[in-house]
């Protein structure tokens, strides 16, 4: 069920809210607040304009976008993820199950596939943009997390639209935390 809300003071109250034919797995929200994707269980990939009265238009569908796909819930789903960049056109979304990266300009119909990859040997379990970047930026970053517990930094062209990974961090194991 996708809904809009209005918070006011300590009180939340729900202004619309739409049900979908399937379960979403996971949700983005542009910082614009206008458009919403939906990783859904069938493996389907979808954007909703929000409208003015709060209600949600559909603006694109893709079967069969990602691997999620709830068939066999005795095993674990692979590890996805979705996040808007901050001018709410370009969509991230990340794949272990695919072990890809990709990013889709979403407020096109049907959405524009900007990258499609894999990052040589990162074994992807989520992504998300930095929020801290200008419209003026050609270079837009973003962090991808590993199945290994390694954050590794890249950096999207908007201009050539291909990506990037410039460093790795290694995050330190259990038991072995740094002392500050």
């Amino acid at each position: 069920k996708l809904q809009t809300f209005h918070f006011k003071a300590d009180k939340m109250s729900v202004i619309y809210s739409q049900s979908l034919d399937t379960a979403a797995s996971q949700i983005a929200c542009s910082a614009d607040g206008k458009l919403v994707a939906a990783m859904c269980i069938d493996g389907s990939l979808r954007c909703y304009r929000v409208g003015l009265e709060g209600g949600f238009q559909p603006v694109w569908s893709m079967p069969l976008a990602h691997s999620y796909v709830a068939r066999n819930l005795a095993k674990l789903p692979p590890k996805n993820s979705a996040s808007f960049g901050f001018m709410g056109q370009h969509l991230l979304m990340s794949d272990s199950g695919r072990n890809k990266l990709y990013i889709y300009n979403a407020s096109k119909k049907p959405p524009w596939d900007l990258v499609n990859r894999a990052l040589g040997g990162v074994k992807v379990a989520c992504a998300t943009w930095s929020l801290g970047y200008e419209d003026s930026m050609v270079a837009v970053p973003f962090a991808v997390g590993d199945l290994e517990g390694n954050v590794h930094i890249g950096s999207f062209d908007r201009i050539g639209e291909s990506i990037s990974v410039h460093m790795r961090v290694a995050c330190p194991r259990e038991g072995k935390m740094p002392r500050f």
